[in-house]
């Protein structure tokens, strides 16, 4: 009878305890031999699951057939670094590409805005490549260098139909040629002047002031206008050499 009594003080007692601290009660009840409230309908512990970085059971370290983890094959780049047959080149804006049948044309010009143009009518050129560019035009063609502000290169042709091409260009500018144009024309209206005032000194009467007679003057005055013309006409050609443009196909 005192131990049934001390049973039910017991577990009166734990389920007292359970009810006011249900998280800290459940190993009391558990010693006391109460199950808590709280794990009356608790689903059983699930068993641990296996760390991410053990492998499976007899796996083998080789990627499996379909394995979407395995590491990808390194794609190429979409930048050309130089020409493989000639290391240390400069880089190319476009990878190459298998030629369609023209031959392998590099360009080459002392100016990055120049560039390789394609005539498709009688007055009308249109642009292909341009800076250090490597491609493979069609090889009966008529071609020309050229760009904006520049001075066009004579048109020219491929040499060979297959092979490699080299096309250096040498650019002048538009400013520079007109500009030489104009003092050409203006040293040739000089000389012009110049002429007539010394054949007109020949025939000249009369003093054009007390010491220098109107011969004497006419005559210095022509002279003199040679001298600049030919100084004007220099010049020009000069702007004119530099403006023009070129180029070197081999």
């Amino acid at each position: 009878m005192k131990r049934a009594r001390a049973g039910l003080i017991r577990r009166a007692i734990a389920t007292g305890i359970a009810g006011l601290l249900p998280f800290a009660s459940i190993p009391a009840a558990r010693a006391w031999g109460v199950a808590s409230p709280l794990t009356e309908n608790t689903a059983p512990d699930s068993p641990p699951r296996a760390a991410p970085d053990s492998p499976a059971p007899g796996a083998s370290d080789s990627p499996a057939v379909g394995d979407t983890t395995a590491e990808p094959v390194p794609r190429a780049s979409a930048t050309q670094t130089g020409d493989p047959e000639e290391p240390g080149e400069i880089g190319f804006d476009e990878p190459l590409r298998p030629s369609p049948g023209g031959p392998r044309v590099r360009l080459q010009a002392d100016r990055p805005q120049t560039w390789l143009q394609k005539r498709f009518s009688e007055n009308e050129w249109r642009d292909i490549c341009t800076g250090a560019c490597l491609i493979h035009p069609p090889p009966n063609g008529t071609y020309r260098l050229g760009g904006r502000s520049l001075r066009p290169t004579a048109p020219f042709q491929l040499p060979r139909s297959s092979g490699s091409v080299v096309i250096e260009g040498k650019m002048g500018t538009n400013a520079r040629y007109y500009t030489g144009v104009g003092l050409t024309i203006g040293g040739v209206v000089e000389a012009l002047g110049g002429v007539v005032l010394v054949v007109a000194a020949s025939s000249a009467t009369g003093q054009h002031s007390q010491d220098l007679s109107n011969e004497d003057f006419y005559t210095f005055t022509g002279i003199f206008s040679l001298i600049r013309a030919a100084v004007l006409v220099g010049l020009g050609m000069s702007f004119i050499s530099k403006g023009l443009s070129s180029a070197e196909v081999r």
